[in-house]
């Protein structure tokens, strides 16, 4: 997963952590589902959890009439 550009293309993020807390940033939509699915499959093998109530998307540099996409965390099978 390259990430999303974090100053040049030469520099991109794909994830920050702290403590608890994790932050996943992306430049495409798929990028981030394909981001969350990943996430499910080793949150499992972990034995972790995601609390959605807890859980934001924050959507930058779009055009206000733009529509922000659903994204779904789900049951990794």
């Amino acid at each position: 997963m390259q990430g999303a550009v974090t100053g040049s293309e030469d520099l991109r993020t794909a994830h920050m952590l702290y403590a608890d807390d994790l932050t996943l940033l992306v430049d495409a939509p798929d990028a981030m589902q394909t981001m969350l699915n990943r996430l499910v499959v080793y949150a499992r093998s972990k034995h972790l959890t995601t609390n959605t109530a807890k859980s934001k998307v924050v959507h930058f540099n779009s055009k206000r009439s733009a529509q922000v996409p659903t994204f779904m965390l789900a049951s990794a099978a």
